[in-house]
């Protein structure tokens, strides 16, 4: 799965990936959405693979109390 965020984060992409195979994915996956749908703003935190450009894996989504900018 792959999430883009509205402003260049770390790694210098906007463009982010998860896999949906294990339940932490789908973990992800649910948190994703419910910041969209709520239009709130998230924390993402990268892997420990570290930064790779356009796709760089995620490790975690955090949902904030923020609206979305």
């Amino acid at each position: 799965m792959f999430v883009t965020s509205a402003a260049t984060a770390a790694c210098g992409t906007t463009v982010f990936k998860f896999g949906l195979n294990s339940a932490a994915g789908q973990g992800l996956l649910s948190i994703a959405i419910t910041a969209l749908s709520a239009r709130r703003s998230v924390v993402l935190e990268i892997a420990s693979t570290g930064c790779t450009g356009w796709g760089t894996t995620l490790r975690s989504i955090t949902l904030t109390t923020r609206p979305a900018t």
